[in-house]
């Protein structure tokens, strides 16, 4: 739901296309995938690899991320719209739902981690999912 949509709000991608035509990018070339960037292509490549390669329990601990978020989301959408003239808050309309959602997706992440992370090997493998957040 959160990236498709439910069928009467959009999804994540759907609001993301509409923030890529809101700086003036072409949806058809957002689509496309051409323009994306060599270093983003390979972080991308490198994440689906993770969540391919690991377990269930470090993919998904792997999304503890989402802790952070609703802050940071707060203050660059501010900062944006002090800043840039361009930028408005229908353009910004992606991150809106991701106040709520983010919270939402970590406490289910971290409630999953708890449950299933057992062993010492297995929390290990929760702590190394996040690489800088947690200090084992």
């Amino acid at each position: 739901m959160d990236h498709d949509g439910d069928g009467d709000q959009p999804g994540g991608i759907e609001r993301w296309l509409r923030l890529t035509e809101g700086v003036g990018l072409d949806r058809d070339y957002v689509i496309s995938t051409r323009g994306i960037l060599p270093a983003t292509r390979f972080a991308v490549d490198a994440y689906v690899a993770f969540v391919r390669d690991r377990s269930l329990l470090e993919s998904v601990a792997s999304s503890l991320t989402e802790m952070f978020s609703p802050v940071i989301i707060a203050e660059r959408v501010e900062g944006m719209l002090a800043n840039y003239d361009f930028i408005s808050r229908d353009t910004l309309a992606y991150f809106q739902p991701r106040l709520t959602q983010a919270p939402k997706d970590m406490r289910f992440a971290l409630d999953y981690c708890k449950r299933h992370a057992r062993t010492r090997q297995e929390q290990d493998g929760v702590l190394a999912a996040l690489p800088g957040v947690f200090v084992p």
